[in-house]
């Protein structure tokens, strides 16, 4: 449950950042690249940088889908301008028919920001794992 309190800690830092336009550095140069002195890492492998990739995006998802829930009921708010474009042509896909009243984009969304919730959850246990791993190699098990 810790975990969730990081998280949600950091979806709001990501999503600060981005809305104020600014532009998030990579967190550590690309360790097994050519150009880092021509020595790979047996410690950093690029499994890491994807996982990192991974919840960084689900993060910033989380934080819109939290955004658009916090406003919907604003007067003159329209949520679909704000859904990723992935999202909205789903959203589409799903419900050709029907006008998207809010209450039609709510329900969408509550479902995006749990299947989202899951991902995130999947990708900082696997991250978990591979530090844990990490841990044992370095300090012999102990």
């Amino acid at each position: 449950m810790r975990y969730r309190c990081w998280i949600g800690a950091f979806s709001l830092i990501i999503w600060g950042a981005t809305v104020m336009g600014a532009v998030i550095p990579p967190t550590r140069p690309p360790i097994n690249k050519p150009g880092f002195d021509g020595v790979p890492s047996i410690f950093y492998v690029p499994s890491y940088e994807t996982l990192e990739k991974g919840i960084i995006e689900s993060s910033r998802r989380q934080a819109l889908y939290s955004y658009i829930l916090a406003n919907i009921s604003t007067p003159g708010f329209e949520p679909i301008r704000y859904l990723p474009p992935d999202d909205v042509k789903l959203l589409r896909a799903t419900i050709p028919d029907l006008k998207l009243t809010k209450d039609v984009v709510l329900d969408f969304i509550m479902t995006r920001m749990s299947e989202n919730s899951k991902r995130q959850s999947s990708y900082v246990t696997m991250w978990k794992g591979k530090k844990d791993s990490l841990t044992r190699i370095v300090t012999l098990g102990k």
